[in-house]
């Protein structure tokens, strides 16, 4: 389980994030936060630590 979560948090992640967050279909302003990004990324990252917390969680 250790290594899909550092699978997912440093190939699926990064590559999730090039692919899909840098590609920006509507005109931004100089500056802004790409806030579709961060929200991607905090569903990932809490994905990643529900799994290790159910996987703690079954092993005790």
């Amino acid at each position: 389980m250790l290594l899909l979560v550092a699978f997912l948090l440093l190939v699926a992640l990064p590559a999730h994030a090039f692919v899909v967050g840098f590609g920006h279909r509507h005109a931004a302003t100089p500056g802004a936060v790409d806030t579709a990004l961060l929200k991607r990324g905090a569903v990932w990252l809490l994905s990643a630590v529900l799994a290790i917390g159910v996987t703690q969680a079954l092993q005790v």
